[in-house]
């Protein structure tokens, strides 16, 4: 037993490594400039613009919202009192804040103001503020809907019913980061260091799970 979660223990960090690797060819685009990180950002921004329309855009802000800080906190709140107090798995309650803490806010921020760098000129559909790479919705869906995936990975052992929660998970993720470029707040290098990031934190929390784990 002590060997399968040793490997399973490598395999997270494995994952969390190779994870960070997208965030940091965007991180090092940003700080030296180069011209294909711009060209990129403008090319995929500009024809988010050019698909706007009125059927579109009431579904980028719905999921937009669900990315945001309110729905988080209320979702991860909801969750963490399911798992705590109902399905009595406390270790996996706390397990879960504490990742939410630490990665999809403390993390990002640090990040953000460590770059500093300017959002998109592209006209906003929605107010927002602060700085815009990485992004926090994409770091932070990556977190707290992969983490809550994590949970419930832990309750199914059909598979049919984990196939169906990682497609929702990656649908709800995927949609909630095109929606940041489709709204104007958010280039694609943003959201794919935030996705990166993001995993790269989460697999981290995994790892760092499976080895408390052990230890019991």
């Amino acid at each position: 037993m002590n060997d399968l979660h040793t490997n399973k223990i490598r395999r997270d960090y494995q994952a969390s490594a190779l994870s960070l690797i997208p965030f940091l060819i965007m991180a090092l685009a940003n700080i030296f400039k180069l011209e294909w990180l711009n060209t990129m950002d403008q090319t995929i921004g500009t024809a988010a613009i050019r698909a706007r329309n009125d059927f579109f855009t009431p579904f980028a802000r719905f999921f937009t919202t669900l990315g945001g800080v309110p729905f988080s906190i209320l979702f991860l709140a909801i969750v963490c009192m399911i798992f705590f107090f109902i399905l009595k798995r406390k270790n996996l309650a706390i397990w879960y804040g504490f990742t939410a803490a630490i990665g999809a806010a403390g993390l990002n921020q640090l990040v953000k103001y460590s770059f500093k760098k300017p959002r998109p000129t592209f006209e906003h559909l929605v107010i927002q503020g602060g700085y815009t790479f990485p992004s926090g919705h994409s770091m932070g869906s990556v977190i707290i809907f992969g983490g809550f995936l994590f949970l419930v990975l832990h309750l199914y052992k059909d598979l049919k019913m984990k196939r169906f929660w990682i497609s929702c998970i990656f649908l709800l993720v995927l949609l909630i980061g095109l929606s940041r470029i489709y709204l104007g707040v958010h280039f694609a290098s943003d959201v794919i260091g935030g996705y990166s990031l993001g995993a790269s934190t989460l697999f981290a929390f995994i790892g760092l799970y499976h080895t408390s784990e052990n230890k019991k």
